[in-house]
């Protein structure tokens, strides 16, 4: 009897192997059972909603102060003058994981354990959402990128994006944060935007207004990436034309799908105007921080030993340079992409703690990848067709996968420093496992940069 098999196969294996690390990790390394590890800073910011509103039915968040520890917590003066103190997060990746956090509170009750939002039941469920997340947005992003490029070179992009980017990371051990569901968000919106500008109808419209919508909401630069979705396929005067004409027929198609958009405000809105009084307010700009648009730190972020995505995930350097095959050969893919990933670059560049504080590479820069894998597959292909250059690109493109994963493993573990890494604290502990020698870590602690944002 003749085996057949799925088209497009190899992709498939890709993502089927990612989600097999990634489970893999869940289980040997269980992150889930250190809740003061995982639910604390950003991630108990991001995380409380779940606990605050599925169990306590409250808004004062007091309760995660005796299991983890809270950051994001400002103090504004509400609508009667009081001073009240308000959750700054957003409510994005909350919702993304509510059914998750409804499993793990049934499991809680199976297993007789506490039904707090604390207990590993909680925490085992939210990183397997994450996961499941990811995946998903792996699938997607395979199905668009295998609309321009062959099987094999999307296999290995999909490859490179889920274990050779400090997206694994932000899936596996910091899974709290809301890198992993932007990343899922952009993929979903790339997904159903070109659904929608194939067959201008009205269903894939208002599922990708609100697919939008959260995006904005889990993070408010994310709407950067709307250039993408408006201008895909724009590479001259004329598709311009042609794409605001576009919109012009579908215009109320178009007011309709506003409505959408604005419906995963609905919650975060609610939520001010409880506890302050007002329906809009900004807990960053409350507690000083802001963009500084005439302080770019694009080499920093970039190229920095402290923080910079192409020292801790080197292997998309190969995205930027598929720009150059997408203008060379995909013009109608270029433009979009390029404005994306300029202006992108910039503005994360300009945030007032351009470091972004505890994390592993930069980590405002997870979701861009989606835009990167574009250019990424493009050369991938276009290299593919000599067997040298393929040979040599295994080796590079291995060699990073298990740097990246590697890397994540000790930045875990302490070995690479949260926020203060140079180059030489970089070089002084590369390629050392936990546990680190104490003297490893002096070399590290000695060259570690002293303070500063």
């Amino acid at each position: 009897m003749k085996i057949t098999y799925p088209p497009n196969k190899y992709s498939l294996l890709a993502i089927f192997l990612f989600l097999t690390i990634a489970l893999t990790h869940r289980d040997s390394f269980r992150v889930y059972l250190k809740p003061y590890k995982v639910i604390s800073f950003d991630m108990g910011g991001y995380y409380v909603y779940l606990p605050a509103f599925f169990i306590h039915q409250s808004t004062d968040f007091s309760f995660i102060h005796q299991q983890a520890k809270q950051s994001g917590k400002v103090y504004i003066t509400s609508r009667d003058g009081k001073k009240v103190e308000v959750n700054k997060y957003s409510m994005g990746p909350a919702i993304l994981l509510s059914p998750f956090f409804l499993l793990g509170h049934l499991e809680a009750y199976y297993w007789q354990v506490p039904r707090d939002g604390f207990s590993y039941t909680y925490l085992f469920w939210m990183i397997t959402g994450t996961i499941f997340y990811t995946s998903l947005a792996l699938f997607l992003l395979r199905a668009v990128l295998l609309r321009y490029y062959k099987d094999v070179p999307v296999a290995i992009t999909l490859l490179i994006l889920g274990l050779g980017t400090n997206l694994f990371f932000y899936t596996v051990y910091e899974f709290l944060m809301s890198h992993a569901f932007s990343f899922f968000l952009f993929s979903l919106a790339l997904f159903l935007a070109i659904k929608w500008l194939e067959r201008p109808t009205l269903l894939p419209l208002l599922a990708l207004s609100f697919v939008a919508g959260m995006l904005a909401m889990t993070r408010l630069p994310n709407m950067i990436f709307f250039l993408v979705l408006a201008f895909w396929n724009v590479c001259s005067i004329e598709s311009l034309k042609n794409r605001l004409l576009l919109f012009k027929t579908h215009w109320k198609a178009l007011g309709i799908g506003l409505l959408f958009f604005a419906l995963p405000f609905v919650p975060q809105l609610l939520y001010w105007k409880t506890v302050v009084g007002f329906y809009l307010m900004n807990g960053y700009t409350t507690n000083g921080e802001n963009f500084i648009f005439s302080q770019p730190h694009i080499f920093e972020i970039l190229l920095g030993y402290r923080k910079g995505w192409l020292v801790y995930s080197p292997v998309l350097l190969l995205g930027f340079v598929g720009l150059l095959v997408l203008l060379k050969k995909h013009k109608n893919l270029f433009g979009s992409l390029a404005i994306y990933i300029v202006i992108n670059i910039y503005v994360v560049s300009c945030w007032w703690c351009w470091s972004y504080g505890g994390s592993f590479g930069m980590r405002a820069l997870v979701e861009a990848s989606v835009v990167l894998s574009i250019p990424l597959a493009a050369l991938l292909q276009e290299l593919s067709k000599s067997p040298l250059i393929s040979h040599f690109l295994t080796i590079f493109i291995t060699a990073c996968l298990c740097l990246n994963m590697f890397q994540s493993y000790q930045y875990h573990h302490g070995i690479i420093h949260w926020s203060r890494m140079t180059q030489k604290s970089y070089w002084a502990v590369f390629g050392v496992t936990h546990p680190a020698h104490p003297y490893h870590i002096y070399e590290r602690d000695k060259y570690l940069l002293k303070s500063g944002h």
